[in-house]
């Protein structure tokens, strides 16, 4: 009997084709998905039956691109700019710049800024941080807290050194008023941190003990060194912190000194110095008081000498070097307003010498009939008011007005490299300007 067919199947075949392979899940778009790209899935997986686990996205590769100083060498007081490129497109979001201190590294100023377009533009006032400030390098960082990331320039910022100048003689006669003149006769030099004045006088005549000498140097030098420095600056015009600047190193900035000496050589003008003792107060012949001959240099026949040439005989009626006319008193006199000599009460240690200096500086009296400025830099009345007294105008008066120093300013500017200076007062916030 032959076999029937029943639809039946032998255990022995193959299963029917049913497409080939293991059987597949429904379609899963998010398993198919590149694992790596799943900022707006929930879910991922790596592998196809691997079981879905939570995703989160990788943070944006942002980058330091570059941060430098743009304007990498500048004068002290300058403002500088700075920038840094974030790459990466990063989102605008707040920034801050820190400056860094050359020595230590502390941050010396916070700058808020704002990163825009992946770009921080900022800008400093460059101010010295140490007193080598002339071979400090300065750099800065960024930070960008929003995005975590922190950047250091790769450059620093370095100042232009001031020049300096050798000591040279000045010798120059100013006309004054009605044929006056004063000569400015002395040497000056340009230092890393001061204009530096020297003034060398010889004296003939009557002598003097070496204390007598250290007090009219002590005079001299502490009227004019100590009217400057308890007032003023010699300062870089174009300084962005303006004459208030409260810079503590000297990179904007200048002082002033003056030394005087009494020398036997070398001499910028030679001082026949008289006694001062034979006159009284008012400055008449005192019959009580006989000139001290045992000094060297004693002048009997003086008494002879008319008030007219004691009048502002101490002053530099001639300061040409080797030259005895300019004459001094000790003790000290001076000629009054209208012409009445009187005797300065302080003695040894008298501002009349600092006067007289103040001629050989190339400055004019301030009062009528003297030695007047003819040019206009100095009034020709400075004795009223009373506010208006100095130096150079009233007998015993130590004021000392800018102008006092301008031809120091003057030689400063010729060697500034076309980076002008100014005196300037920061208590009054003012600027003297010369010429």
């Amino acid at each position: 009997m032959g076999d029937r067919f029943d639809g039946g199947m032998d255990a022995t075949a193959p299963p029917p084709f049913d497409g080939g392979g293991p059987l597949q899940r429904p379609f899963d778009a998010a398993a198919l998905s590149d694992a790596g790209a799943c900022a707006d899935a929930t879910m991922c997986s790596t592998a196809i039956d691997a079981p879905r686990q939570p995703c989160n996205p990788p943070a944006p590769a942002y980058r330091c691109g570059h941060a430098r100083w743009i304007d990498a060498r500048a004068h002290c007081g300058d403002r500088v700019r700075m920038e840094a490129v974030i790459t990466g497109y990063p989102p605008d979001s707040p920034a801050t710049i820190e400056v860094l201190h050359p020595a230590n590294g502390s941050i010396v100023e916070s700058i808020n800024a704002n990163l825009h377009g992946g770009r921080v533009d900022a800008s400093w006032i460059a101010i010295a941080q140490t007193a080598n400030w002339r071979t400090d390098r300065i750099p800065f960082r960024i930070r960008v807290p929003g995005i975590g990331i922190t950047c250091t320039s790769s450059n620093s910022l370095t100042f232009v050194n001031r020049p300096t100048a050798p000591w040279e003689r000045m010798n120059q006669q100013i006309a004054g008023l009605n044929g006056a003149a004063v000569n400015r006769i002395y040497d000056q030099a340009l230092e890393p941190s001061r204009v530096h004045i020297s003034v060398k006088v010889k004296l003939t005549g009557m002598s003097l003990q070496p204390a007598e000498l250290l007090s009219i140097k002590r005079s001299i030098e502490s009227t004019w060194n100590d009217g400057f420095s308890q007032h003023f600056r010699f300062h870089r015009a174009h300084c962005k912190c303006g004459a208030t600047c409260n810079h503590v190193f000297d990179c904007c900035q200048l002082g002033f000194r003056l030394d005087f000496s009494f020398v036997d050589t070398g001499q910028h003008i030679t001082v026949d110095m008289r006694d001062g003792t034979m006159f009284d107060n008012t400055g008449q012949l005192n019959q009580d008081r006989q000139e001290d001959t045992s000094r060297t240099g004693a002048d009997p026949g003086f008494r002879d000498r008319t008030l007219y040439n004691l009048r502002g005989a101490i002053g530099s009626r001639s300061s040409r070097e080797d030259d005895p006319g300019t004459i001094w008193y000790y003790p000290p006199w001076a000629a009054g307003r209208n012409g009445v000599i009187t005797r300065d009460a302080m003695l040894m240690g008298s501002v009349t010498y600092a006067h007289e200096i103040g001629h050989i500086l190339g400055n004019f009296d301030e009062y009528p009939g003297g030695s007047n400025d003819s040019q206009g830099y100095q009034p020709v009345d400075s004795t009223t008011p009373v506010s208006n007294q100095n130096l150079m105008s009233n007998f015993g008066i130590t004021t000392m007005p800018a102008r006092f120093y301008r031809y120091f300013l003057w030689f400063l500017n010729q060697h500034a490299d076309s980076d002008p200076y100014v005196i300037v007062d920061p208590s009054a916030n003012s600027n003297y300007v010369f010429p």
